[in-house]
């Protein structure tokens, strides 16, 4: 099974971790065809003055709601994005798979 077809179950993206709802995050990425990737700004702020621009006025929705920012990148654009800008601990791009 190769990444696409993890990340993209029938075609459709699926925010995988770290970005997921259920990663730790103070707000959201959304991609133009809706895919939301939740991140922590510290990083992508700390990672590129592009971020830290549109960070720089944003504001929750609602109460208890986390900001959400519209990019005007595909999910898969984004994704790839967010892997060279976030620390991450292993290499996000491979997903450890027996082969038999």
């Amino acid at each position: 099974m190769d990444i696409e077809e993890l990340i993209f179950p029938g075609g459709a993206f699926v925010t995988p971790p770290p970005f997921d709802d259920a990663s730790p995050g103070d707000s959201y990425l959304q991609s133009r065809e809706g895919a939301t990737f939740k991140v922590l700004r510290h990083i992508l702020i700390n990672s590129s003055q592009y971020f830290e621009r549109l960070y720089k006025d944003l504001s929750p929705t609602g109460p208890g709601d986390l900001p959400k920012l519209l990019i005007e990148e595909d999910a898969q654009t984004l994704h790839a994005l967010l892997i060279l800008l976030y620390p991450v601990h292993a290499d996000a791009t491979k997903i450890d798979t027996k082969h038999t």
